[in-house]
């Protein structure tokens, strides 16, 4: 019965292992209550100040990833 159970224990340290290594390669943007394209004035927990600085925000983001740089969300 231990068999299985230092098996299961090998695999989620694995698992944890994976997650966390994958999680590093993320930049985590915070809201600060600027928007991120235009730097404007916005409200709690928002990103943008409007869809069409959302949009422009993609596109530069999508731009510089076809470029082989790195994303930040």
């Amino acid at each position: 019965m231990s068999g299985i159970a230092d098996s299961a224990d090998a695999r989620i340290i694995l698992d944890l292992e994976y997650a966390l290594n994958n999680m590093q390669r993320f930049t985590v943007v915070e809201p600060d209550m600027h928007c991120l394209f235009c730097d404007g004035p916005i409200g709690y927990g928002e990103l943008f100040c409007n869809v069409e600085c959302r949009n422009d925000y993609q596109k530069l983001q999508a731009a510089i990833k076809r470029n082989g740089g790195n994303i930040s969300y």
